[in-house]
Protein backbone atom coordinates (compact mmCIF):
# COMPACT_ATOMS: atom_id res chain seq x y z
CA UNK A 1 0.00 0.00 0.00
CA UNK A 2 1.30 3.46 -0.76
CA UNK A 3 1.05 5.74 2.28
CA UNK A 4 0.76 9.45 1.61
CA UNK A 5 3.15 10.78 4.27
CA UNK A 6 2.14 14.37 3.53
CA UNK A 7 -1.54 13.52 4.29
CA UNK A 8 -1.03 11.15 7.22
CA UNK A 9 1.85 13.17 8.64
CA UNK A 10 3.99 11.36 11.18
CA UNK A 11 1.10 9.14 12.33
CA UNK A 12 2.84 6.17 10.72
CA UNK A 13 6.47 7.28 10.89
CA UNK A 14 8.50 9.01 8.23
CA UNK A 15 9.07 8.17 4.57
CA UNK A 16 12.48 6.61 5.25
CA UNK A 17 11.16 4.22 7.89
CA UNK A 18 8.21 3.28 5.66
CA UNK A 19 10.70 2.04 3.07
CA UNK A 20 11.30 -0.88 5.45
CA UNK A 21 8.86 -3.65 4.51
CA UNK A 22 7.95 -4.56 8.11
CA UNK A 23 7.22 -0.94 9.09
CA UNK A 24 5.26 -0.38 5.88
CA UNK A 25 3.04 -3.41 6.45
CA UNK A 26 2.41 -2.39 10.09
CA UNK A 27 1.43 1.12 8.97
CA UNK A 28 -0.83 -0.30 6.22
CA UNK A 29 -2.57 -2.51 8.79
CA UNK A 30 -3.15 0.50 11.08
CA UNK A 31 -4.69 2.48 8.23
CA UNK A 32 -6.95 -0.43 7.27
CA UNK A 33 -8.00 -0.87 10.91
CA UNK A 34 -8.96 2.82 11.09
CA UNK A 35 -10.93 2.59 7.85
CA UNK A 36 -12.75 -0.55 8.99
CA UNK A 37 -13.64 0.98 12.35
CA UNK A 38 -15.29 3.91 10.55
CA UNK A 39 -17.40 1.84 8.15
CA UNK A 40 -20.90 0.49 8.67
CA UNK A 41 -21.50 -3.18 7.81
CA UNK A 42 -22.12 -3.68 4.11
CA UNK A 43 -20.30 -0.54 2.97
CA UNK A 44 -19.83 0.08 -0.73
CA UNK A 45 -16.58 0.35 -2.63
CA UNK A 46 -17.18 4.11 -2.91
CA UNK A 47 -17.44 4.47 0.89
CA UNK A 48 -14.29 2.44 1.50
CA UNK A 49 -12.30 4.34 -1.12
CA UNK A 50 -13.51 7.67 0.27
CA UNK A 51 -12.20 6.82 3.74
CA UNK A 52 -8.93 5.53 2.27
CA UNK A 53 -8.52 8.93 0.64
CA UNK A 54 -9.74 10.93 3.67
CA UNK A 55 -10.36 9.18 7.00
CA UNK A 56 -12.41 12.17 8.22
CA UNK A 57 -14.85 12.21 5.27
CA UNK A 58 -18.58 12.17 6.07
CA UNK A 59 -19.81 11.97 2.47
CA UNK A 60 -18.67 10.00 -0.55
CA UNK A 61 -16.00 11.94 -2.40
CA UNK A 62 -15.31 12.22 -6.11
CA UNK A 63 -12.34 9.93 -5.49
CA UNK A 64 -14.59 7.27 -3.95
CA UNK A 65 -17.03 7.51 -6.85
CA UNK A 66 -14.21 7.21 -9.43
CA UNK A 67 -12.76 4.15 -7.67
CA UNK A 68 -16.17 2.49 -7.71
CA UNK A 69 -16.53 3.16 -11.45
CA UNK A 70 -13.16 1.52 -12.10
CA UNK A 71 -13.98 -1.36 -9.80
Amino acid sequence: MSINVEYWGSAFSDRKSLADLYNNIKADAKILKRIISNLPVGSSVRQIATLYNNINAHYVSNYGARVEEIY
